[in-house]
């Protein structure tokens, strides 16, 4: 694509993008997020988030009340979905 030697990378997501960047990313985009496939998606997806909250009650009950870091359990689970 033309466009991606002269646009900062921040401004080639699509939620930032508009115009032609825009138009290209949602071109792009669009075959992966069809009716159909996300249908197929929602029974994983809902297997993973209510491993995610069996895990994070685990770990909240292990803490005493204390902080959780949060940030860094998401880091992984947005690593480990992609």
């Amino acid at each position: 694509m033309l466009f991606a030697l002269q646009i900062a990378d921040i401004y080639k997501t699509i939620n930032i993008a508009s115009g032609d960047i825009w138009y290209a990313l949602r071109r792009n985009l669009s075959p992966t997020f069809t009716s159909g496939k996300l249908k197929g998606w929602i029974e994983s997806m809902s297997k993973i988030a209510d491993e995610s909250m069996e895990h994070l009650d685990k770990i909240v009950a292990k803490s005493d009340g204390g902080e959780l870091e949060i940030r860094r359990f998401f880091q992984g689970a947005t690593h480990w979905l992609t």
